[in-house]
């Protein structure tokens, strides 16, 4: 059975209003993760991802290299239980 781990994570930055949440969602998906992400109202992004470990680690990487509008400044990742969920969704 694969192993599968949950992270929850705020992302601090230049991270609303720049299509992150979107970034976020594309690439999740991409590598078959499920979970979800949103601004706060304090400017930061929360998200919460599962899947499998590396997985969760090239998304993390990817997020935290941004692009030419995207510029994080820190992702911080604690572990939590993991939960039944189909996708990755972006919350209002």
């Amino acid at each position: 059975m694969e192993q599968i781990k949950r992270c929850k994570a705020v992302i601090t930055g230049n991270v609303q209003g720049v299509g992150l949440r979107v970034f976020v969602m594309d690439n999740a998906s991409k590598l078959g993760i499920t979970g979800w992400v949103r601004n706060m109202a304090d400017g930061t992004v929360e998200m919460e991802a599962q899947g499998n470990p590396d997985k969760l680690d090239q998304l993390f990487a990817t997020i935290k290299k941004g692009n030419f509008i995207i510029k994080v400044d820190n992702i911080d990742c604690t572990e939590i239980d993991c939960v039944e969920e189909a996708s990755f969704i972006i919350k209002y």
